[in-house]
């Protein structure tokens, strides 16, 4: 409590401390931002090889680009569902200097329904960010080497 016969007045202490907190907070949003994409990407590149995986063509197709679609759902189509991919391990995340693409390469244990033979192999893949939509997609999805057999 104040004595009445003293002025009320408050300590500029508390609000410089507050405004640091915030100019703090912002900058690291403004700085964090890049390892939200890189965690975004991630996430992408877990989605997509998943549903590849999976053989959920349709949820895999959201993630290529809308220029190669088309190639995507023929090379699909040509492989006659033949391909089953058992596993797949992220290896090595490149992103471009600009952050606006990446470069990554699994490890992709593979058969072929009409020869058994377990396989595995390095594929890379190619992602874009969209910054308008601010998601990333593959331009290159790598299993176009295995689909290639068809």
């Amino acid at each position: 409590m104040v004595p009445s016969n003293t002025p009320f007045c408050l300590s500029p202490r508390p609000f410089l401390l507050l405004a640091l907190t915030l100019v703090f907070t912002i900058s690291c949003a403004l700085v964090g931002g890049g390892k939200t994409n890189e965690a975004h990407l991630v996430a992408a590149v877990d989605a997509f090889n998943t549903s590849f995986r999976w053989q959920d063509f349709k949820a895999a197709a959201e993630w290529v680009a809308p220029p190669l679609q088309a190639e995507f759902w023929t090379q699909v189509d040509r492989s006659h569902l033949r391909l089953r991919i058992l596993d797949y391990q992220v290896r090595n995340v490149a992103r471009h200097q600009n952050g606006l693409a990446a470069d990554v390469a699994l490890s992709v244990r593979y058969y072929f329904t009409d020869s058994p033979n377990l396989q595995t192999t390095v594929i890379h893949q190619e992602w874009h960010y969209l910054e308008k939509e601010k998601r990333w997609e593959v331009g290159q999805t790598g299993y176009q080497a295995l689909l290639t057999r068809y």
